[in-house]
């Protein structure tokens, strides 16, 4: 064999060697990608799974170790405050013995505040992000400078966008979320602004009581699931019931949900599922419920064509007031337990 061709046969040898030592190094490295995403998975399910069924406190070390391994440890705290320390004696007048609930227009999105008989507030969802300065303002309208319950009824961005900005905005008491997660960077920001205010935080789930007083609850009655296939059929559904009158709150929850929850259910006021969407407010259920005034959280002209006209044309079959805050803007609706008055945004401004 001439030197030409052994040249060329080292040559190919040579490159056969590199080609099977990039093979391998190549399957090395994705190998270790697989096992580096495995373990992060299992220590993400630990770490909101292990003892969330107390969803308690979570701590973490100081903001400077951002990037380092972040602690979480989990216990129950109480509640201790003093309201009276947190509004003004006009205001705190004005607030007895009343229930207030204002559906804010907050676009294609949800947010409910609810001044409570007990001279306490309740805040359900913040909408998108965007929409955060609104609500912390209409808050502070209201002479509240700290939030007693908040609720996240599920993680989707247009009902938890805005609440880490008002966590930031107001002393927050307690926090009632579901179990169900999220890897949207919204949720996670949410959870990192939790961390960094040590706030507490209980889990959303059926037969909590977040408040249970002599002709005054407010009771969680969904998700009663461990898993769902929707994330919408997480939604922490609220029940409040002052006296006579009854209020239900659906967040984003869908038929089959609706199916699930009994019938205790029947209430005066609903806050309608789903912005109205063809997915929820099934017959049967709205039949259960048999509500006098319907409200709908939902954008104007919106994408998804929410409210559903079969949606609307069920609810103006049983007899149904509806309310829309694209058509009205914020709606408040007001119950001394006997009575029930509706004032819309569009009716105060006329």
């Amino acid at each position: 064999m001439n030197n030409r061709n052994q040249e060329k046969l080292y040559r190919k040898r040579k490159q056969n060697h590199q080609r099977r030592k990039n093979q391998k190094r190549s399957i090395f490295i994705t190998c270790l990608i697989f096992l580096l995403m495995f373990c992060c998975t299992v220590v993400i399910k630990w770490i909101y799974s292990a003892d969330f069924n107390d969803f308690s406190k979570i701590q973490v070390s100081e903001k400077k170790q951002k990037n380092s391994d972040v602690n979480l440890k989990f216990h129950e705290t109480e509640n201790s405050y003093d309201t009276e320390n947190n509004l003004n004696s006009s205001s705190k007048e004005q607030r007895k013995n009343e229930l207030k609930v204002h559906i804010l227009d907050v676009g294609q999105g949800d947010s409910i505040i609810i001044e409570l008989p007990n001279e306490e507030v309740m805040l359900i969802d913040g909408g998108e992000a965007k929409e955060a300065e609104k609500i912390i303002q209409y808050l502070k309208s209201l002479g509240w400078n700290k939030i007693d319950y908040m609720i996240g009824t599920h993680p989707h961005a247009d009902h938890i966008g805005g609440l880490a900005s008002i966590m930031k905005a107001f002393d927050i008491q307690s926090i009632y979320m579901p179990k169900a997660i999220s890897t949207s960077k919204t949720y996670e920001f949410l959870l990192e602004t939790i961390i960094e205010k040590k706030l507490s935080v209980k889990e959303a789930k059926k037969g909590v009581f977040i408040l249970k007083k002599e002709n005054f609850t407010v009771e969680i009655l969904s998700p009663n699931k461990e898993e769902y296939n929707n994330l919408n059929n997480y939604s922490a559904i609220i029940q409040i019931t002052y006296y006579n009158r009854r209020f239900l709150f659906m967040g984003d929850a869908e038929e089959e949900v609706e199916a699930e929850l009994s019938s205790i259910v029947s209430s005066d006021v609903i806050k309608i599922g789903h912005h109205g969407s063809i997915t929820s407010t099934s017959e049967e259920f709205l039949n259960k419920v048999n509500p006098e005034i319907a409200v709908i959280s939902v954008g104007k002209e919106n994408k998804y064509m929410h409210p559903n006209q079969i949606i609307l044309d069920r609810l103006t079959n049983i007899g149904a007031k509806i309310y829309r805050t694209d058509e009205s803007g914020n709606i408040k609706v007001i119950t001394d337990g006997i009575s029930l008055e509706v004032q819309t945004e569009k009716e105060k401004n006329k």
